[in-house]
């Protein structure tokens, strides 16, 4: 997989990945495999910038769940957060603090400007 971007999935079969604008597979029986009619197909997007903007003008739900979308940033930024301490953390999605870890919470914001500030 090219560094820096892409997404690779494994199963029982065979693996699928994407990177570097390019999809590649185990075999090729799962490259060139068909999702059938009855099957889960998932919504597509000519771009996930304009589709939110669609969704907050129409209120209607975009593509990707806010919430998915969310999740999906704060692993990426565990995982930045764990490269640069250069250990492993533990992360507590319900609070989303690190488990005792207060130099990686520390790492979780920057610190404000003034006189920028978020007040309780």
């Amino acid at each position: 997989m090219d560094p820096g971007f892409g997404a690779r999935f494994e199963g029982t079969e065979g693996w699928i990945q994407y990177s570097g604008r390019k999809i590649q597979a185990s075999s090729d029986a799962i490259l060139n495999s068909a999702i059938g009619p009855d099957e889960i197909h998932l919504p597509v997007s000519k771009g996930h910038y304009r589709n939110w903007l669609d969704a907050v003008k129409s209120r209607e739900e975009p593509i990707e769940p806010v919430e998915v979308g969310h999740r999906t940033a704060s692993i990426c930024h565990c995982g930045n957060i764990a490269m640069r301490l250069k250990r492993k953390v533990q992360w507590n999605p319900e609070t989303e603090t690190f488990v005792q870890d207060d130099e990686a919470n520390q790492m979780l914001r920057r610190p404000y400007r003034d006189p920028w500030k978020i007040e309780a």
